[in-house]
């Protein structure tokens, strides 16, 4: 790219003069021109899309965690159910035990 940009920064080398010189090349100098300004544009959004790769991977990591923790309360709440009715069942049982006696 320095070598680009070394025969770009020469003042003979336009996009006037290429139209003059042939159709081609003013084809040829667009293009390098182009792929010059999206190699600069590229290396300016290049940490950007390093950040943005680090913060998807840190957001699925942490939702990795909430849906463990959100299976987990699932669990427990269940378990919770079952001993509520454990808890009624030995309940009505002892309000039996109590009219026998």
């Amino acid at each position: 790219m320095h070598r680009v940009e070394e025969i770009i920064s020469e003042g003979e080398y336009t996009l006037e003069n290429a139209r003059k010189s042939c159709f081609a090349v003013e084809g040829l100098y667009m293009w390098v021109k182009a792929i010059r300004d999206y190699f600069y544009i590229f290396r300016e959004l290049e940490p950007r899309r390093d950040a943005l790769i680090l913060a998807e991977k840190q957001y699925n990591v942490k939702l990795e965690a909430e849906n463990s923790k959100k299976s987990n309360i699932r669990d427990l709440e269940s378990r919770l159910e079952q001993l509520k009715e454990h808890q009624a069942e030995k309940t009505k049982l002892v309000e039996e035990l109590k009219d026998e006696i």
